[in-house]
């Protein structure tokens, strides 16, 4: 912390040269006397101003308050249809003969087919939540400052690189689940009938359209924690806790 104390001693010097200062230039001081205390979060010393401790509670807060906003903006009808930054396209083989039909007036079912795997992953987004948070309680942040003081989705793709081929592998029965009570499946053996080329191995399709939602569905998902991460970062009114303003700073 010697190098707050520095820099607090600074400050106070210049104030005391300035008998006029304006109100606006002491919080600009108390700001930046504000800041460089936080760039000293994880150095040693009693006096830290966080510690270590709230540093990991922290940010295991910030990804389930991010959590809980994607899921209750993409967890929903459209959620994923309606944004065209994370809708969901068929698998290149479907997309390529949905592009060649849709000229010729002919798409609709695979029109029909995409619509139906994007209300899949909307309908499977409550489930992942459950899985994440419980992937978030028992997160060991082994890096909790370089994790706050990094890019504006660290927090995000840390737990995404620590939890997603589990996440991934508990969270496509639910897909498949949800796949089939969407219609999708219906929806592809109509595309079959419509093509028959593609009866002689729909099963390989169907698997394809499967894994395709489920990877597809969690790059929207984790994109969207992202961005909220982001907002917490960024926006003091986005951190909803006194203990996620404590640690990413209050305006």
């Amino acid at each position: 912390m010697r190098l707050v104390r520095l820099k607090i001693g600074v400050f106070c010097l210049a104030l005391a040269g300035c008998e006029a200062t304006s109100n606006a230039v002491l919080e600009d001081v108390l700001v930046r006397i504000s800041d460089a205390a936080r760039s000293e979060i994880g150095q040693a010393g009693s006096d830290q101003a966080i510690t270590r401790a709230e540093l990991d509670r922290g940010l295991k807060q910030a990804l389930e308050v991010s959590l809980q906003r994607t899921v209750e903006k993409i967890g929903v009808r459209d959620g994923y249809w309606a944004r065209p930054e994370i809708r969901i396209e068929l698998p290149s083989r479907l997309r390529s003969l949905q592009n060649d039909l849709r000229p010729l007036g002919l798409s609709s079912p695979l029109d029909d087919l995409q619509r139906r795997m994007n209300m899949a992953a909307e309908g499977a987004v409550p489930v992942a939540q459950n899985l994440i948070l419980d992937a978030v309680r028992t997160l060991t942040i082994r890096d909790a400052v370089g994790l706050l003081r990094g890019d504006d989705d660290a927090i995000t793709n840390y737990l995404r690189a620590q939890t997603e081929p589990e996440l991934i592998s508990r969270f496509t029965p639910f897909v498949e689940r949800t796949l089939d009570r969407s219609g999708a499946y219906l929806a592809m053996d109509r595309v079959a009938i419509s093509q028959p080329f593609l009866a002689r191995h729909i099963d390989d399709y169907k698997e394809d359209l499967t894994q395709h939602a489920v990877q597809a569905g969690m790059n929207g998902l984790f994109a969207f924690i992202a961005s909220e991460e982001a907002k917490i970062r960024r926006d003091p009114v986005a951190r909803t806790t006194q203990l996620l303003r404590k640690i990413f700073g209050s305006d």
